[in-house]
């Protein structure tokens, strides 16, 4: 993958244990070929990597529901993924709890209307979002990546579109 995307960085999804693999020996062997990030989606996921890994960017896919979770994942560098704006709520508590913005990223809705913020979140947030947050990520989620459709390039102009309105940190890397 790195040699068809030389300036992207790999990371991988090692969620629900490595999809059965295993995702302590999945995350060792990925951690040798110099992956540095890797994505979980439960609570438990994120903590058991990092007691595992110290050094790798651990990103928690499914966010936080409560302030005491939110605190665990904060105390040990977990990026936690905000896919509405509950989650934001809870990170904004820990704000003022910690008192220094919050590692997170953002997951987008640009079309699968399952998960994510839409447009009007985003715009409706976006100062308090710059305030809060630790911005490591903007992501959304293809509804046909796998194959060619015309809903890709609509999905892809609306990420785009959005995407401008994170210009202001220069380290937010984004991800399809």
């Amino acid at each position: 993958l790195k040699k068809l995307a030389k300036d992207a960085e790999v990371a991988s999804c090692v969620k629900a244990n490595a999809y059965g693999l295993g995702m302590i020996e999945i995350c060792s062997i990925l951690k040798k070929m110099k992956c540095k990030s890797f994505f979980v989606a439960t609570v438990e996921e994120a903590l058991l990597l990092r007691n595992k890994f110290k050094s790798i960017n651990i990103y928690l896919l499914n966010g936080i529901n409560n302030i005491s979770d939110c605190k665990k994942l904060v105390k040990n560098r977990i990026i936690i993924v905000i896919n509405n704006t509950s989650q934001f709520l809870i990170l904004k508590e820990a704000y003022n709890y910690f008192n220094f913005k919050i590692l997170s990223g953002i997951h987008l809705d640009t079309g699968m209307n399952r998960l994510g913020w839409s447009q009007e979140d985003i715009d409706k947030y976006y100062m308090f979002l710059k305030k809060y947050l630790d911005l490591k990520l903007v992501m959304t989620h293809m509804i046909s990546s796998e194959k060619k459709s015309s809903l890709n390039r609509k999905q892809l102009d609306k990420f785009n579109k959005i995407k401008k309105k994170f210009s202001f940190n220069k380290n937010i890397k984004f991800s399809l």
